[in-house]
């Protein structure tokens, strides 16, 4: 017969560990709560009990984000997070920064409503997790996940859609493919009081305007330097500089379109928005090409993964227009040259 009873708090005689008696097996062996909720086997000659006058105090889970309060409420004063969409990894319980689990959240700062699709990625598998229309200017709780239930994910699989019930121009779907985070030390931020302070901020989209006119001035607080580095090393490939975004040339037109080279900054945009804003520009000088008469114009593109050189031939062929490579010699594979 055992010496515990179910729901004894007891303590390991090896360890500096207590816990609390769940169930008791017919081998010698209880199945014991630890203070982080984990129930583990162990033997009934490893534990002791702890003073029945004595409460074994757990403590106590507390949301991080009450009824009176918001996400929002606790970010509004961080510039950086005033536009765009982010989501946000909270600390779900008071005083458990770096073992417990975290509650994840979606802030839509941008101008428009979203459709959001959140799940969780293993390969090329995905499990849905939520789906939520997100209004401007609001929040939205995705879900909350412990440490050990996310072990055999790769990380988080997002897709939004634009709406807005004004007029305005079409926008790509953005997909985004982020790590899962948990919060920790290395996150404090001094700006939001304890616990808020460890919460993780991933940006999801600037997506505060659609319209070419407008990117100068949704871009003007980020870095385009930092944003140059960070997408510098995609495929492999350093990004190609030309000496001048458009060249003329006895009828002959070059545009560069790489990104840094549009005259935007682009932080916190996902590579299929960078591309939008390529493909964007890549219409408007063609078209300025047709007014202007030109024999043939080169869009330099870059080597690169080769998504956005075949999104512009698509383009062409969609519109019967000839095309061919640009000069190997010159541009070694990363230009398409368009003969009016």
């Amino acid at each position: 017969m055992s010496k515990f009873s179910i729901n004894d708090p007891v303590s390991f005689i090896n360890e500096k560990q207590d816990g609390i008696i769940k169930a008791i097996k017919t081998n010698g062996l209880c199945v014991v709560e630890i203070e982080d909720g984990f129930e583990i086997d162990v033997l009934e000659s490893e534990l002791v009990l702890i003073r029945k006058d004595i409460n074994l105090i757990k403590p106590e889970k507390v949301p991080i984000v009450s009824n009176e309060k918001s996400v929002l409420d606790f970010t509004n004063n961080i510039p950086e997070l005033s536009t765009g969409i982010w989501l946000v990894t909270c600390p779900s319980e008071s005083g458990m920064v770096l073992t417990g689990p975290a509650d994840y959240y979606i802030i839509n700062n941008s101008s428009y409503d979203i459709l959001l699709a959140a799940s969780l990625q293993t390969g090329k598998k995905l499990k849905g997790i939520s789906a939520a229309k997100i209004k401007s200017g609001s929040e939205s709780f995705l879900t909350n996940l412990k440490r050990e239930e996310v072990i055999d994910f790769d990380g988080w699989h997002i897709q939004i859609i634009f709406h807005n019930e004004n007029e305005f121009e079409p926008h790509s779907t953005v997909t985004r493919e982020l790590p899962i985070k948990f919060p920790d030390l290395t996150s404090a931020n001094s700006k939001l009081k304890t616990p808020y302070g460890f919460c993780k901020f991933d940006s999801l989209s600037v997506a505060s305007l659609l319209k070419e006119e407008d990117h100068e001035s949704v871009f003007a607080n980020y870095s385009a330097k930092d944003l140059q580095d960070a997408i510098a090393g995609n495929a492999g490939q350093e990004l190609k500089k030309a000496k001048s975004q458009v060249k003329h040339s006895f009828g002959q037109l070059e545009v560069d379109l790489h990104i840094e080279e549009l005259g935007v900054n682009f932080f916190g945009l996902s590579n299929a928005e960078i591309i939008s804003l390529q493909l964007n520009h890549f219409r408007k000088k063609l078209d300025e090409a047709l007014v202007l008469k030109s024999y043939k114009i080169i869009f330099i593109h870059g080597v690169g993964n080769g998504r956005l050189k075949a999104a512009i031939r698509n383009e062409l062929t969609a519109h019967h227009m000839k095309f061919t490579d640009g000069p190997y010699g010159e541009y070694g594979g990363g230009a398409t040259e368009v003969i009016f």
